[in-house]
Protein backbone atom coordinates (compact mmCIF):
# COMPACT_ATOMS: atom_id res chain seq x y z
CA UNK A 1 0.00 0.00 0.00
CA UNK A 2 2.85 2.04 0.84
CA UNK A 3 4.53 1.46 -2.20
CA UNK A 4 1.23 2.51 -4.59
CA UNK A 5 0.33 5.79 -2.40
CA UNK A 6 4.27 6.99 -3.07
CA UNK A 7 3.95 7.14 -6.43
CA UNK A 8 2.53 10.32 -6.45
CA UNK A 9 4.92 11.74 -3.56
CA UNK A 10 7.32 14.77 -4.20
CA UNK A 11 10.72 15.43 -2.42
CA UNK A 12 10.02 16.31 0.85
CA UNK A 13 7.07 14.20 1.25
CA UNK A 14 7.04 11.37 3.50
CA UNK A 15 6.23 8.79 1.23
CA UNK A 16 9.11 10.10 -1.59
CA UNK A 17 11.93 8.28 0.21
CA UNK A 18 9.51 4.92 -0.59
CA UNK A 19 9.53 6.31 -4.11
CA UNK A 20 13.20 6.08 -4.60
CA UNK A 21 13.43 2.96 -3.21
CA UNK A 22 11.12 1.47 -5.69
CA UNK A 23 13.08 3.33 -8.17
CA UNK A 24 16.34 2.00 -6.70
CA UNK A 25 14.76 -1.64 -6.89
CA UNK A 26 12.89 -1.70 -10.65
CA UNK A 27 16.69 -1.12 -11.34
CA UNK A 28 17.91 -4.17 -9.50
CA UNK A 29 15.76 -5.90 -11.74
CA UNK A 30 16.73 -4.75 -15.07
CA UNK A 31 19.31 -6.71 -16.48
CA UNK A 32 19.63 -5.20 -20.14
CA UNK A 33 21.80 -2.61 -20.42
CA UNK A 34 19.78 -0.20 -22.66
CA UNK A 35 16.81 -0.30 -20.35
CA UNK A 36 18.45 0.25 -17.15
CA UNK A 37 20.34 3.66 -18.96
CA UNK A 38 16.92 4.68 -20.17
CA UNK A 39 15.33 4.23 -16.41
CA UNK A 40 17.85 6.81 -15.17
CA UNK A 41 17.07 9.04 -17.72
CA UNK A 42 13.14 8.37 -16.93
CA UNK A 43 13.97 9.01 -13.62
CA UNK A 44 15.52 12.02 -13.62
CA UNK A 45 12.89 13.27 -16.63
CA UNK A 46 10.48 12.62 -13.41
CA UNK A 47 12.55 15.44 -11.01
CA UNK A 48 12.43 17.97 -13.51
CA UNK A 49 8.67 17.46 -13.69
CA UNK A 50 8.27 17.23 -9.75
CA UNK A 51 9.99 20.69 -9.56
CA UNK A 52 7.89 22.61 -11.84
CA UNK A 53 4.88 21.11 -9.24
CA UNK A 54 6.79 22.18 -6.11
CA UNK A 55 7.35 25.15 -7.54
CA UNK A 56 3.94 25.93 -7.80
CA UNK A 57 2.72 24.91 -4.65
CA UNK A 58 5.79 27.29 -3.82
CA UNK A 59 7.77 24.79 -1.21
CA UNK A 60 10.72 25.00 -0.10
CA UNK A 61 14.30 25.50 -1.00
CA UNK A 62 14.75 21.79 0.75
CA UNK A 63 12.78 20.07 -1.36
CA UNK A 64 13.87 22.06 -4.31
CA UNK A 65 17.41 20.86 -3.55
CA UNK A 66 16.30 17.08 -3.08
CA UNK A 67 14.99 16.87 -6.15
CA UNK A 68 18.22 18.41 -8.13
CA UNK A 69 20.58 16.03 -6.33
CA UNK A 70 18.68 12.92 -7.38
CA UNK A 71 18.10 14.26 -10.76
CA UNK A 72 21.92 14.96 -10.88
CA UNK A 73 23.04 10.86 -9.86
CA UNK A 74 20.38 9.57 -12.05
CA UNK A 75 21.30 11.81 -15.37
CA UNK A 76 25.03 10.96 -15.28
CA UNK A 77 24.22 7.71 -14.84
CA UNK A 78 21.94 7.54 -17.33
CA UNK A 79 24.24 9.29 -19.56
CA UNK A 80 27.37 6.92 -18.63
CA UNK A 81 25.49 3.95 -19.04
CA UNK A 82 24.00 4.74 -22.56
CA UNK A 83 26.96 6.21 -24.24
CA UNK A 84 28.57 2.95 -23.27
CA UNK A 85 26.33 0.83 -24.77
CA UNK A 86 25.73 3.66 -27.78
CA UNK A 87 28.84 3.07 -28.70
CA UNK A 88 29.87 -0.80 -28.40
CA UNK A 89 26.43 -1.64 -29.68
CA UNK A 90 23.54 1.20 -30.68
CA UNK A 91 24.93 4.25 -31.95
CA UNK A 92 22.05 5.70 -33.10
CA UNK A 93 20.93 6.26 -29.59
CA UNK A 94 23.21 9.02 -29.46
CA UNK A 95 21.34 11.81 -30.90
CA UNK A 96 17.88 10.64 -29.02
CA UNK A 97 20.35 11.72 -25.56
CA UNK A 98 21.33 14.79 -26.85
CA UNK A 99 17.65 15.93 -27.83
CA UNK A 100 17.06 14.13 -24.05
CA UNK A 101 19.30 15.95 -22.14
CA UNK A 102 18.55 19.30 -24.54
CA UNK A 103 15.02 19.35 -23.73
CA UNK A 104 15.73 18.74 -19.83
CA UNK A 105 18.18 21.70 -19.86
CA UNK A 106 15.29 24.24 -21.35
CA UNK A 107 12.98 22.82 -18.92
CA UNK A 108 14.86 23.44 -16.15
CA UNK A 109 16.19 26.94 -17.68
CA UNK A 110 12.44 27.70 -17.85
CA UNK A 111 11.92 26.55 -14.00
CA UNK A 112 15.19 28.53 -13.03
CA UNK A 113 13.32 31.94 -12.13
CA UNK A 114 10.73 30.26 -10.23
CA UNK A 115 13.10 28.83 -7.54
CA UNK A 116 14.42 30.05 -4.21
CA UNK A 117 18.23 31.17 -4.10
CA UNK A 118 19.86 28.64 -3.15
CA UNK A 119 18.15 25.78 -5.44
CA UNK A 120 18.25 28.46 -8.14
CA UNK A 121 21.98 28.23 -7.82
CA UNK A 122 22.36 24.53 -7.82
CA UNK A 123 19.53 24.39 -10.85
CA UNK A 124 22.96 26.59 -12.91
CA UNK A 125 25.27 23.48 -11.95
CA UNK A 126 22.54 20.98 -13.18
CA UNK A 127 21.60 22.87 -16.31
CA UNK A 128 25.83 22.70 -17.36
CA UNK A 129 25.68 19.04 -16.56
CA UNK A 130 22.75 18.50 -18.90
CA UNK A 131 24.53 20.72 -21.44
CA UNK A 132 27.77 18.50 -21.01
CA UNK A 133 25.60 15.49 -21.62
CA UNK A 134 24.29 17.06 -24.90
CA UNK A 135 27.67 17.78 -26.08
CA UNK A 136 29.37 14.69 -25.35
CA UNK A 137 26.32 12.55 -27.08
CA UNK A 138 26.75 14.96 -30.20
CA UNK A 139 30.87 14.50 -30.32
CA UNK A 140 30.13 10.53 -30.17
CA UNK A 141 27.33 11.33 -32.60
CA UNK A 142 29.73 13.16 -35.13
CA UNK A 143 32.00 10.24 -34.87
CA UNK A 144 29.79 6.80 -35.39
CA UNK A 145 31.20 6.91 -39.24
CA UNK A 146 34.84 7.12 -38.21
CA UNK A 147 37.31 4.04 -37.42
CA UNK A 148 37.67 4.91 -33.82
CA UNK A 149 35.24 6.93 -32.44
CA UNK A 150 36.09 6.76 -28.69
CA UNK A 151 39.32 7.77 -27.19
CA UNK A 152 39.61 4.47 -24.48
CA UNK A 153 39.10 6.93 -21.61
CA UNK A 154 35.97 7.61 -19.46
CA UNK A 155 34.49 10.15 -17.17
CA UNK A 156 31.24 10.50 -14.97
CA UNK A 157 29.49 10.83 -18.27
CA UNK A 158 31.24 8.12 -20.16
CA UNK A 159 33.12 7.33 -23.05
CA UNK A 160 35.80 10.33 -24.53
CA UNK A 161 35.04 10.95 -28.01
CA UNK A 162 38.83 10.27 -29.95
CA UNK A 163 40.40 13.44 -30.80
CA UNK A 164 42.28 12.09 -33.91
CA UNK A 165 41.41 13.16 -37.18
CA UNK A 166 37.97 10.94 -38.74
CA UNK A 167 39.35 8.02 -40.86
CA UNK A 168 36.21 6.94 -42.41
CA UNK A 169 35.47 2.77 -41.37
CA UNK A 170 36.21 0.77 -43.90
CA UNK A 171 33.45 -2.30 -45.04
CA UNK A 172 34.53 -5.26 -46.69
CA UNK A 173 32.95 -5.14 -50.13
CA UNK A 174 32.88 -9.33 -50.12
CA UNK A 175 30.53 -8.95 -47.35
CA UNK A 176 27.05 -10.17 -47.76
CA UNK A 177 25.82 -6.81 -47.40
CA UNK A 178 27.72 -4.94 -49.58
CA UNK A 179 26.31 -7.26 -52.79
CA UNK A 180 23.81 -5.54 -54.90
CA UNK A 181 21.20 -7.95 -55.56
CA UNK A 182 20.36 -9.39 -59.25
CA UNK A 183 16.55 -8.12 -59.90
CA UNK A 184 14.57 -11.29 -60.91
CA UNK A 185 13.72 -11.33 -65.22
CA UNK A 186 10.16 -11.53 -65.98
CA UNK A 187 8.93 -14.31 -67.43
CA UNK A 188 5.83 -15.05 -69.61
CA UNK A 189 3.46 -18.06 -68.52
CA UNK A 190 4.87 -21.14 -69.36
CA UNK A 191 7.82 -20.36 -69.26
CA UNK A 192 10.74 -21.42 -66.26
CA UNK A 193 12.40 -19.03 -64.46
CA UNK A 194 15.70 -18.05 -65.65
CA UNK A 195 18.58 -19.31 -64.01
CA UNK A 196 19.77 -17.52 -61.07
CA UNK A 197 16.73 -15.81 -60.76
CA UNK A 198 15.38 -15.76 -57.12
CA UNK A 199 11.88 -17.50 -56.79
CA UNK A 200 9.00 -17.07 -54.34
CA UNK A 201 8.97 -18.30 -51.23
CA UNK A 202 5.75 -18.67 -49.34
CA UNK A 203 7.34 -19.47 -46.09
CA UNK A 204 7.19 -16.17 -43.68
CA UNK A 205 10.14 -13.61 -43.39
CA UNK A 206 11.75 -11.76 -40.87
CA UNK A 207 9.86 -8.37 -40.57
CA UNK A 208 11.05 -5.74 -40.82
CA UNK A 209 8.66 -3.39 -38.97
CA UNK A 210 10.23 -2.02 -35.49
CA UNK A 211 9.46 -3.96 -32.59
CA UNK A 212 7.06 -1.93 -30.73
CA UNK A 213 7.76 -3.34 -27.04
CA UNK A 214 11.85 -2.16 -27.61
CA UNK A 215 12.64 0.75 -24.75
CA UNK A 216 12.61 4.10 -26.52
CA UNK A 217 14.20 7.02 -25.41
CA UNK A 218 12.60 9.93 -24.65
CA UNK A 219 13.19 12.46 -26.82
CA UNK A 220 11.13 16.22 -27.90
CA UNK A 221 10.83 16.86 -31.08
CA UNK A 222 12.46 14.99 -34.50
CA UNK A 223 15.90 13.98 -34.36
CA UNK A 224 17.35 16.32 -37.19
CA UNK A 225 20.24 14.17 -39.63
CA UNK A 226 23.99 13.93 -38.64
CA UNK A 227 26.04 15.52 -41.45
CA UNK A 228 29.95 14.27 -41.97
CA UNK A 229 31.50 16.72 -40.00
CA UNK A 230 31.95 17.52 -36.89
CA UNK A 231 29.78 20.99 -36.49
CA UNK A 232 29.24 22.73 -32.78
CA UNK A 233 25.89 23.07 -31.36
CA UNK A 234 24.91 26.27 -29.97
CA UNK A 235 23.09 25.58 -26.55
CA UNK A 236 20.57 28.57 -25.31
CA UNK A 237 21.50 30.41 -21.89
CA UNK A 238 18.02 31.59 -20.36
CA UNK A 239 19.79 34.27 -18.43
CA UNK A 240 23.51 35.17 -17.85
CA UNK A 241 25.55 32.88 -15.66
CA UNK A 242 28.23 33.20 -13.39
CA UNK A 243 31.65 31.38 -14.19
CA UNK A 244 30.56 27.90 -11.89
CA UNK A 245 32.49 24.94 -11.29
CA UNK A 246 30.73 21.09 -11.93
CA UNK A 247 30.54 18.65 -8.62
CA UNK A 248 30.21 16.18 -11.05
CA UNK A 249 32.79 16.61 -13.24
CA UNK A 250 35.79 17.38 -11.26
CA UNK A 251 38.86 20.17 -13.59
CA UNK A 252 35.89 21.54 -15.82
CA UNK A 253 34.37 24.56 -15.53
CA UNK A 254 31.83 26.95 -17.53
CA UNK A 255 31.67 30.64 -17.83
Amino acid sequence: MSVLLSRDALPGDPLYGIKRTTENASLGLTFDDESRALKHLEFAASRVTEMETLADRDSTSAAQLTALNDLDKDAAEGSRQLTAYATTSDKTALPALRDWALAQYMKLGTLRPRLPEDAGAHADTTMWLLASIAQRAHDLSARTNCTTVTSGNSDTLGPLPAKDECAAATTDPNSSSNRTPTPPQPTQPGQPAQSGAPTPSTEPGPSLLPNPSAPKLPTSGTQAPQPSGKPEITIPLPLPLPSISLPLLPGISFG
